[in-house]
């Protein structure tokens, strides 16, 4: 499958982003978190679109959530594609199995530890 963004691409937009969300967690900056959460979820978005999975008994490739292939009485079984959850860890969004939402400050973030204006 031919895709229009190239890995390092993708790791570039990566690093990016984790440069400033980097910076916006330290300088507790709220609201500029919340865009970079937005911006991020925009990219993922687009490589996914991109990027999907594949069904790996006929190659179908997918078209919404579901793990399985609609080609087929038999469930196919999708796999590969962007891979969502690595791209939030590479931009700074994840940690531990845990996503920046952007609600900082409603009690605190449990990610990033920023609190907001009360």
């Amino acid at each position: 499958m031919t895709t229009r963004y190239q890995r390092s691409q993708i790791e570039d937009v990566a690093r990016i982003l984790s440069y400033h969300t980097t910076a916006a967690g330290m300088d507790d900056e709220r609201e500029r978190m919340e865009w970079l959460t937005w911006i991020t979820k925009s990219f993922i978005d687009l490589f996914a679109a991109d990027n999907p999975p594949n069904c790996v008994d006929c190659g179908a490739s997918s078209t919404g959530e579901s793990k399985f292939c609609r080609q087929s009485i038999v469930n196919h079984k999708f796999e590969g594609g962007f891979n969502r959850e690595r791209f939030l860890a590479a931009c700074g969004l994840e940690i531990d199995q845990r996503t920046h939402d952007g609600r900082c400050g409603e009690g605190g973030c449990t990610v990033c530890g920023l609190e907001g204006e009360n």
